[in-house]
């Protein structure tokens, strides 16, 4: 049975009618699309036929619909959604939509010569689109649509209609200013984990900032020392893209200061100047602007703020769509991209009665997937900009699908759509690095406990809070983002490391925090291709050390008591400090006792690789007995293809689990070693 939608007691619910109905009040509403153009097989669509056990019987053949979408606007919305759903398992990318729609349908086992008809049938808030052959037998659930009706009223009637709005094809900032108000006063009176435990209010300002007070009336705005000052500011996550046309050096450094036209700045930043004035706030951070970009010196002081400037940030504009700072975000937005329609059911039938999902307007839209709308965007491919968005605690998305707003309590569109959204904040990242994240920041109640929990050593001081399960996750993330200089990559995660410190006041060595040793060393590359980065100075123990994504081995069900790895810090002969990794060393020929090392076969070895770590047959090596059957395995640091067999290895302990094997008498045990 589908759970009913909650009513005036609920809080998501009255948070949305309220939005909507402030928005009516002030006649902000994006727009009211028209009745759509639908053809025949459309126009008959209600939310009770939807729902009825049979569902609503669409088209009676689905390869006529691509036909169909040529002049009819559900049909065109059916035809994207199913193309769009299924393009990651048909490999269609580089066709036009009809070609991937034809590749999405055949996925489901169904060829041209087939006559299968597709019905669309409610569920949880959902359409799903369902093909069903000639015997009435659903054959695959290829996709689903959103419902909803952007009339509270509407809503109230219906229990099955949740309350959204469509999209304009424009950003309209009027629309936007009143729902970010509404985002902004809610997460900052409800939101536990996004507002610091103990405050000064406001914060203390950047070094720099931009001075917007006086852009209306004159056209110009300038650069401003802050010296300590106080006050609430914007800060922009932005691409560069290559090459950033305006940035303040040595040289335009007073000029910056005196002021300079509006007029002058990329159409990025003049977007995200548009936004903070929008929003009443005066100031800006931008880093090309507000750091002299010439001047090494102030380069690294202002790199060791990052952290505590997007944490104190009022909100954080992401300028996710602009590929570099010359594109802007508030650009119009394709159709393909906000398909929605407004239904109007037909006129009932005299004497016909109906129920409250028969008579109302809805709308069915392409269904928006934070996931592919936000993390797969370019910019969120950058490693910069993960702590920029992981330690903001509010942040903006301007996306090429609509506008997300993400906060650690979750996440929400412009459509005002909060469910099916996809992971959110608090579960993919340590609630450790939450504003209001103290304590044992580990997700307790309703943040996460699922995700967050406590590191197997924490450090061995009661009440202190170790290394949380996710901060491995986010390494994994970050390490598959680009960076333009690699030897960049501990200074591109300093704002994180300096967070964490502060809460938990361990030390962080390279890339390794002091209480899990035994798990930062147990890395494996996740993808091929991963190289040595010239110039660092990262130990070759050190994840940091390599260019390229890695995945951690997790730790959970073994036993790192017996573990005596430790990382010591000493000075050399020239005065010069080095990391020291410090265990009882072991040599391990390539011909053991209980098998032969050998180079792994993906499609033939059966061996059990652990979920977290992608296989890749030029770094891994299986152990094989007397039998050849697999009983071990090792990846290597760096690949090796040109050599099947390693004469040599020397590795230490790190952790042990044993377990009951219940297909034979005895117990097994397994080592887990660097």
């Amino acid at each position: 049975m589908a759970t009913e939608y909650p009513h005036n007691s609920d809080p998501e619910f009255n948070f949305v009618s309220t939005a909507i109905s402030k928005l009516s009040i002030g006649g902000q509403r994006p727009w009211e699309l028209p009745p759509a153009k639908l053809c025949t097989h459309c126009a008959g669509i209600t939310v009770a036929s939807m729902r009825s056990n049979e569902g609503y019987k669409h088209i009676p053949n689905v390869w006529d619909l691509v036909d169909s979408s040529k002049k009819c606007d559900l049909c065109m919305i059916l035809v994207i959604e199913i193309a769009q759903a299924h393009l990651p398992f048909t490999g269609a990318d580089d066709l036009d939509t009809s070609g991937q729609f034809r590749g999405a349908v055949q996925s489901a086992n169904v060829e041209d010569s087939d006559v299968v008809a597709l019905k669309l049938k409610y569920s949880d808030y959902l359409v799903e689109l369902v093909l069903e052959d000639s015997d009435g037998d659903e054959i695959q659930l290829m996709s689903q649509l959103a419902i909803f009706t952007d009339s509270v009223s509407s809503a109230k009637i219906s229990s099955h209609l949740p309350l959204g709005l469509p999209i304009s094809k424009l950003p309209n900032l009027d629309t936007l200013s009143v729902l970010v108000t509404e985002w902004m006063k809610n997460c900052q009176a409800n939101h536990k984990y996004c507002n610091p435990t103990t405050t000064t209010s406001p914060p203390l300002l950047p070094t720099r900032v931009l001075d917007l007070s006086n852009v209306e009336e004159t056209g110009h705005l300038r650069l401003h020392h802050a010296a300590g000052t106080r006050g609430a500011y914007i800060a922009l996550s932005h691409s560069w893209g290559g090459h950033q046309p305006l940035k303040t050096l040595k040289s335009n450094l007073a000029s910056r200061l005196r002021g300079f036209p509006l007029a002058d700045l990329p159409r990025t930043f003049r977007d995200a100047a548009a936004v903070t004035r929008r929003l009443g706030i005066r100031f800006l951070w931008i880093d090309s602007l507000c750091i002299v970009q010439d001047d090494a010196a102030d380069w690294r002081r202002e790199a060791a703020t990052m952290g505590r400037l997007y944490r104190d940030s009022a909100l954080t504009i992401a300028a996710t769509r602009a590929a570099n700072s010359t594109t802007g975000f508030l650009g119009e937005r394709s159709f393909d991209d906000v398909g929605a329609v407004r239904i109007v059911p037909p006129p009932a039938d005299p004497g016909e009665r109906r129920g409250p999902d028969g008579d109302e307007a809805f709308y069915l839209a392409l269904r928006r997937r934070f996931a592919a709308d936000v993390d797969g965007a370019p910019l969120n491919a950058r490693a910069w900009v993960l702590q920029e968005r992981v330690l903001a605690p509010r942040t903006l998305h301007f996306t090429a699908a609509q506008t997300y707003w993400e906060c650690w309590a979750g996440h929400q569109g412009e459509d005002l759509q909060a469910r099916f959204l996809g992971v959110g904040k608090r579960e993919a990242f340590p609630t450790l690095l939450a504003p209001g994240g103290g304590g044992d920041g580990y997700g307790s109640g309703d943040y996460g406990a699922a995700v967050e929990e406590k590191g197997e050593d924490d450090g061995g001081e009661i009440g202190r809070p170790g290394t949380p399960r996710g901060w491995w996750y986010l390494l994994g993330t970050y390490t598959a983002c680009g960076l333009t200089y690699q030897t960049d990559k501990l200074i591109a995660i300093g704002g994180l490391v300096e967070s964490m410190a502060a809460r938990t006041g361990m030390r962080f060595y390279d890339g390794i925090w002091e209480d899990a040793v035994h798990r930062g060393l147990l890395w494996a590359a996740r993808a091929d291709g991963v190289e040595r980065i010239s110039g660092t100075e990262a130990p070759s123990w050190s994840w940091a050390s390599r260019k390229g994504a890695v995945n951690h081995f997790q730790l959970d069900e073994y036993s790192v008591e017996n573990s005596d790895v430790r990382i010591e810090e000493e000075t050399d002969a020239e005065g010069k400090k080095r990391l020291v990794l410090r265990s009882s060393l072991l040599s391990l020929d390539s011909t053991l006792r209980f098998g032969e090392l050998q180079r792994s076969d993906p499609p033939t070895d059966t061996v059990s690789f652990p979920p977290e770590l992608d296989y890749h047959a030029s770094s891994y090596r299986v152990i094989r007995n007397a039998d050849d059957e697999v009983v071990g395995w090792i990846v290597l640091d760096e690949e090796a293809e040109n050599a099947p067999d390693v004469d040599k290895l020397s590795w230490i302990l790190i952790a042990t689990n044993s377990y009951v094997d219940s297909d034979s008498d005895g117990g097994s045990s397994s080592v887990c070693a660097r």
